[in-house]
């Protein structure tokens, strides 16, 4: 369970090492969306949204904090493919394979709709409001 743990971690990590912050100056322009994410018609109280290139496309990639299933942000305009990560502490202190303690954080979403993802959205030119996800 905490080498799965470790695992799905460590793909969130570098997943958002390589999302960076989106946007710039040397980038494409950028829109702002908002929305909110729910699952089994509750709030995925915390977590991250990833907007990625389709696969078959180069681009940028932008990620947000999803606090209380809200989120807020800018992407480029165009279809994206979407990851969503909803997180949880449990609490418990375990020992990593070094021996080293730490409270384990629990991928709470099925796989489906972070790394199996086929969720998609297409940002347009302009505010994007309510962009929601409605997971089941």
């Amino acid at each position: 369970m905490l080498l799965n743990v470790k695992v799905t971690c460590a793909a969130m990590v570098l997943l958002f090492a390589a999302v960076g912050c989106g946007g710039g100056d040397s980038g494409p322009q950028t829109y702002p969306v908002s929305g909110q994410v729910t699952y089994a018609g509750k709030p995925v109280a915390s977590g991250r949204i990833a907007f990625l290139p389709p696969a078959d496309a180069g681009g940028p990639s932008y990620a947000f904090e999803l606090n209380e299933g809200r989120y807020t942000g800018e992407v480029s305009a165009g279809q994206k493919r979407v990851e969503i990560y909803g997180t949880f502490e449990t609490g418990e202190m375990e020992s990593d394979d070094t021996g080293e303690k730490q409270i384990p954080v629990l991928e709470t979403l099925p796989d489906k709709y972070n790394q199996s993802s086929e969720l998609e959205a297409t940002i347009s030119e302009g505010s994007n409001e309510d962009v929601n996800f409605e997971l089941e």
